[in-house]
């Protein structure tokens, strides 16, 4: 008898499962159509095209030790008269347009290597800056993705870690209702929680949530809402791709770079675009996140290059060949000093990947003194640096 009570309740427990999600999705995918977004685009690039992007990372951001994790790209092409790179750009925002429809403008760029001594992201998020021109619009807020296209690999044909929202949709209303900002449909049972609100604001889980709010990301209790809400242990996916195909992350996906620790000659190279549609920005960017901080920093060493996301004002199109044509190129010829200074930096404060003594902002304020007063020193008269010496 407690066998037959047993499975009968297991037999609910699917049932209502089955039916939250038929029910669930349609709602969710109305109020946020990125939902409805393809896993992945097959050919978005070249051989020809991508091996060109590999070799500007490997010959010149990879060499360089660049402290940047975004805009690499759009500093290559500040730098330099770049037409090959210009034509790839112009195809991939016809793809995009092709696949997602008119409107929509890349916002930044990203390299993404992985092997076993690099690792970029290892905490699981929401990429925050989809949510700066986010008002709540049921159509437009929720139309984000990154483009995160395999430029080559050896041995690793496959995407970072992915929370799939297809997939684990009971999970994001198990995070979401923890969050305490679900619509519950049956307020006392844990697995009932209603349609879930991919429609905010603003992020729920990107770098600027409360740390309550960050700790249900925790990998122990994520595995922990994981198996309560039926998705299992292990709720991400590792999408396979091939060299020139490109993984969709949807504006609202939970991911991370994958945790498993790859084989000594293993390695990936992507380059990532995120993608939004020109609207008006709504809200400052968080300049504690990595992009805030590299904007800050690409802004600051090369002016005029990145332009700035103005409240009230639409998108800017970051990726203008007229206006990045135009600049003084005087002005962005402070990238060797800039590169000593990163230099500097790491010879006091070497690289830790994963790790936050990497971004220990003592470790390089202070280094970055030192090589500037000399560098001020060494631009004195010969003989005033004698007399002085």
């Amino acid at each position: 008898r407690l066998a037959g009570r047993r499975g009968y309740k297991a037999l609910q427990l699917v049932l209502f499962q089955v039916l939250y999600h038929m029910v669930a999705s349609a709602s969710d995918e109305a109020s946020c159509p990125a939902l409805s977004y393809p896993r992945m685009l097959r050919g978005v690039l070249s051989d020809d095209d991508r091996r060109y992007l590999a070799r500007i990372y490997f010959e010149r951001v990879r060499p360089s030790r660049s402290s940047l994790t975004y805009y690499n790209l759009l500093r290559h092409l500040g730098g330099r008269r770049e037409e090959r790179a210009w034509s790839i750009i112009g195809r991939i925002r016809a793809k995009v347009e092709a696949q997602f429809g008119a409107g929509f403008e890349l916002v930044n760029d990203f390299y993404s290597y992985r092997a076993a001594s690099s690792c970029l992201f290892v905490d699981w998020h929401q990429d925050g800056e989809f949510w700066l021109t986010a008002d709540g619009h049921p159509t437009l807020s929720c139309t984000g993705f990154n483009l995160w296209i395999m430029l080559d690999h050896h041995r690793m044909n496959y995407s970072f870690d992915v929370i799939d929202t297809d997939r684990s949709r009971p999970l994001y209303a198990a995070l979401y209702n923890a969050a305490r900002i679900v619509r519950r449909s049956r307020p006392r049972s844990a697995n009932a929680t209603g349609v879930v609100p991919f429609n905010t604001q603003n992020a729920v889980f990107g770098s600027s949530a409360k740390q309550r709010r960050k700790g249900l990301l925790h990998p122990a209790a994520l595995s922990r809402a994981a198996r309560r809400s039926g998705v299992g242990p292990r709720p991400w996916i590792n999408v396979p791709l091939a060299p020139g195909d490109a993984l969709v992350l949807r504006q609202v996906e939970i991911h991370r770079t994958d945790a498993h620790q790859p084989e000594s000659d293993q390695w990936r190279l992507a380059l990532g675009f995120k993608v939004m549609r020109r609207r008006a920005v709504l809200r400052h960017g968080d300049l504690q996140s990595p992009f805030g901080k590299d904007s800050l920093a690409i802004r600051a060493q090369w002016p005029g290059l990145l332009p700035e996301f103005s409240l009230g004002r639409p998108l800017p199109l970051v990726y203008n060949r007229t206006a990045i044509d135009r600049l003084d190129t005087v002005k962005l010829s402070t990238q060797g000093l800039w590169m000593l200074v990163e230099a500097g930096g790491r010879i006091f404060c070497p690289e830790v990947l994963c790790t936050p003594r990497a971004h220990n902002p003592l470790l390089f304020i202070l280094p970055t003194m030192l090589i500037l007063l000399i560098y001020g020193y060494c631009q004195r008269p010969k003989s005033e640096r004698q007399s002085r010496w």
